[in-house]
């Protein structure tokens, strides 16, 4: 059978219906209902799943109603079985459970010459197993790609003087892992959250006294010539918790911004191309005036290496975040999507800081008295935590706990970060639905 030939027998199917319909005012009634049925259902898909502002705002909720740990050092029955050892001293010995975001065990380690510029130098990692009972801490990555996260398989015991130690560098949202079932097992948490007993930082700012010009322009020509572009963004997740598509869908409406990355599909782009950590992509993004560091959850202290990196090529960041960039970030270095009533207004600020090369250079002075370091994960980001976890393991002040509540303690107080669930990621997924459409 042709396509003609089943598109014209479909016809006459739809004709037949309506036919009989026709006939029967009760069965107009019902089609009618299905109709209007079928329209609120969408109708409904639509405003629940889609965000409603093109800038988010951020609501607190209440949260963390009791205590999310304990101050006694007590292990779950569920957990594991305890086995004594004497409390380990000398070399601090850390087992790393699972591998950081790669099955190449050497990525990260507490080697020889990690810990040269750290006040402590006595811990040393290894991802044998079989000494468990050696060391003194345990670091589970409960977020690794590469372990089955709903079932991971923990170690089977432990000695009442280990300390483990929950490590993740991501959301909540992006964790299937259920966290409860980790409730009476970890002692530390090492996450981006600054209230993590060793946090995880994708970059920092340093004091220093600095007076180099370099990045401060005489004049607006100059600036022009340096940076001939506007604003830029590159990403590949489309499926983003927070509302950063259509931010920046709005934003193209009002002002020119160039998106590279798996999303540039979805948006009007040029033939330009940026793979991200490459040197080329480098170079063409320091050409640019601003970069949108926009993540894809807005988590409280969530800022990644999108902010960190845009402040050292040069780029003024666009944020939608709240008082933890005011705690971590250089003062006056970024720009707050939320600081505006409408994505127009943000799009006519940035274009008139653009335009005014003493209104750029105000974003510029925090370089006279900052520095931006420990940008690259494996040599910066790890480095400066396994310092901090050796700190930690040699702080005999620090006292004994575990966490008997990590749910409480790791979901937000705010509306736009929550744990993972599967009506989430469905919400998400026909939001990107509805996002494709136009909508």
């Amino acid at each position: 059978m042709t396509e003609t030939q089943s598109g014209g027998n479909l016809m006459k199917a739809i004709y037949n219906v309506r036919g009989r319909c026709a006939s029967f005012p009760c069965c107009r009634r019902v089609c009618f209902l299905v109709v209007i049925l079928l329209m609120v259902l969408v109708t409904t898909i639509y405003y629940i799943t889609t965000d409603s502002y093109a800038i988010p705002h951020l609501k607190k909720r209440n949260f963390l109603n009791k205590s999310a740990f304990t101050r006694m050092y007590s292990i779950g029955g569920n957990a594991t079985n305890n086995t004594e050892n004497p409390k380990v001293v000398g070399t601090k010995l850390v087992v790393l459970w699972f591998p950081f975001f790669s099955e190449e065990p050497y990525l990260w380690t507490l080697s020889k010459g990690s810990l040269d510029n750290c006040p402590v130098t006595n811990c040393v990692s290894t991802f044998d197993k079989s000494k468990l009972l050696e060391s003194a801490a345990v670091v589970i990555h409960v977020s690794d790609p590469h372990i089955d996260q709903l079932h991971p398989v923990l170690p089977g015991e432990r000695h009442h003087h280990q300390r483990w130690v929950l490590f993740t560098m991501e959301p909540p949202q992006n964790m299937r892992t259920d966290l409860s079932s980790y409730n009476n097992i970890f002692n530390w948490t090492a996450t981006f959250r600054t209230d993590s007993d060793i946090p995880v930082y994708y970059g920092r700012k340093v004091e220093h006294n600095n007076t180099n010009l370099e990045l401060i322009y005489k004049n607006q020509t100059i600036l022009d010539k340096e940076k001939p572009r506007l604003v830029a963004w590159v990403a590949s997740n489309p499926l983003a918790h927070s509302n950063r598509m259509r931010l920046v869908r709005e934003l193209q409406s009002h002002m020119e911004v160039d998106v590279y990355g798996g999303v540039s599909q979805l948006y009007k782009h040029n033939d330009l191309s940026c793979v991200k950590n490459t040197e080329k992509c480098d170079h063409l993004l320091r050409q640019y005036k601003f970069y949108l560091a926009l993540e894809n959850n807005n988590c409280r202290d969530y800022i990644t290496e999108k902010f960190w990196y845009a402040l050292e090529r040069g780029n003024i960041p666009v944020v939608t975040g709240g008082d933890w960039f005011k705690k971590q970030a250089p003062p006056f270095s970024y720009i707050d999507t939320r600081s505006f009533s409408s994505t127009k207004s943000l799009a006519k600020y940035l274009i008139r800081v653009a335009n005014d090369v003493d209104l750029f250079n105000k974003y510029m002075q925090w370089r006279h008295s900052y520095r931006i370091v420990d940008t690259n994960t494996h040599t910066g980001v790890l480095r400066q935590w396994g310092c901090d976890l050796c700190k930690a393991l040699n702080n005999p002040a620090l006292p004994a706990q575990v966490y008997s509540d990590l749910p409480g303690w790791y979901a937000e107080d705010l509306s736009g970060c929550s744990t993972y669930s599967f009506w989430g990621h469905l919400k998400k997924t026909i939001n990107m639905l509805f996002f494709r459409l136009g909508a």
